[in-house]
């Protein structure tokens, strides 16, 4: 059984490349030599397998009517093409073996990580109103747990805005809304609004091609549902009058 080495939490984002199996050295080579894959593209594959099929189809055909040295080349592609099937189906065999392992692992990443919360507006709709909390100051915290306790479920909306980085770097935001009464806030001293995900799950992204969908996946995309848990600043112990000041 290979063990799936999963990406780690600084590439968490919405889309992820699912990586090849793991393989020892020679197989490794083979696959890369004899199917061309450094990704799990078996899809393209076996449309070049089919190429080659075709070609030596051709050149037997050719090499039968004029009695040429065609009808060795058209062997020698057959031979190739076949191995190129073999080996393609037991490549993707152990993909699709290996796919929801890494799926685990990854979601198991994307769950202990948290992300920086960029804004946090509540909408009142029935009320037509928009607030913003800031997450780092107590006040801000205060009046918004009040909000949550005194409203009934459903009352408002929470929308969180929380960052995550693209592959070359860029810092992107990310959007997701909760019922106000949904959200689990977590004060502690000191702390960084951030957002965590605790149920949240990778999925593998079916393929958009008819022909292709039987192939392994090649892109797993996250599911933020479930509960959201988000840290906030700690509630102020200093006395009023110092507060005040």
């Amino acid at each position: 059984m290979v063990t799936p080495v999963p990406y780690g939490p600084e590439f968490t984002r919405p889309e992820l490349p699912i990586p090849l199996v793991p393989l020892p050295r020679f197989p490794a080579v083979f696959r890369a030599i004899l199917l061309g894959l450094r990704e799990p593209d078996f899809g393209r594959a076996w449309r070049f397998t089919v190429g080659w099929m075709t070609a030596a189809i051709v050149a037997a055909a050719i090499g039968l009517l004029i009695a040429s040295p065609l009808v060795v080349v058209a062997q020698v592609l057959a031979w190739y093409a076949l191995a190129r099937v073999v080996a393609a189906a037991a490549y993707a065999r152990r993909q699709r073996a290996f796919e929801p392992a890494w799926l685990a692992a990854q979601t198991r990443v994307l769950r202990a990580h948290s992300f920086d919360v960029v804004r946090l507006t509540v909408r009142d709709a029935a009320a037509g109103t928009r607030d913003v909390y800031d997450l780092t100051r107590s006040d801000d915290v205060d009046r918004l747990l009040r909000r949550q306790e005194s409203e009934p479920a459903g009352a408002s909306q929470a929308f969180l805005e929380f960052a995550y980085r693209r592959p070359c770097g860029e810092r992107v935001l990310a959007r997701i809304r909760r019922g106000l009464a949904e959200v689990e806030f977590i004060r502690q001293d000191h702390a960084a609004a951030r957002i965590g995900f605790p149920e949240a799950t990778y999925l593998s992204r079916p393929h958009d091609t008819r022909r292709d969908r039987e192939q392994p996946a090649r892109v797993a995309f996250w599911v933020l549902s479930g509960p959201v848990r988000v840290t906030a600043a700690a509630a102020d112990r200093r006395p009023a009058a110092l507060r005040r000041g």
